[in-house]
């Protein structure tokens, strides 16, 4: 069986430094269009490594935490998702607003 390796890759700490990171952000700081648009994609990235990774027989489920638009790139994800014969679902917790995304193997 081959593995894969999802790794941060070269530039992860350009990404931690990200001024769109809006985890970072103080509550109530208001996100201008570019940086909402890169905060998307970053997280879709995020989740597309996930379901990647699931999807290799790498892992049988990922959680990926502290996704500040989820719930807007699920939908986007699903059919990914789908392709590749893995579960994508939405987690909340009471006590945030911050979604989590978990990758589950089996379609």
């Amino acid at each position: 069986m081959r593995g894969a390796v999802l790794s941060w890759g070269r530039d992860y700490r350009q990404d931690m430094d990200d001024p769109s990171d809006v985890a970072a952000r103080p509550a109530g700081s208001e996100l201008d269009r570019g940086e909402t648009r890169r905060a998307i994609v970053r997280e879709m990235r995020l989740v597309e490594q996930a379901i990647a990774l699931v999807a290799s027989g790498g892992a049988p489920r990922v959680t990926v935490g502290g996704l500040t638009f989820g719930a807007q790139i699920l939908p986007q994800v699903a059919s990914l998702a789908q392709r590749q014969q893995v579960q994508v679902h939405e987690l909340w917790s009471p006590w945030s607003d911050i979604c989590q995304v978990e990758v589950r193997a089996g379609a």
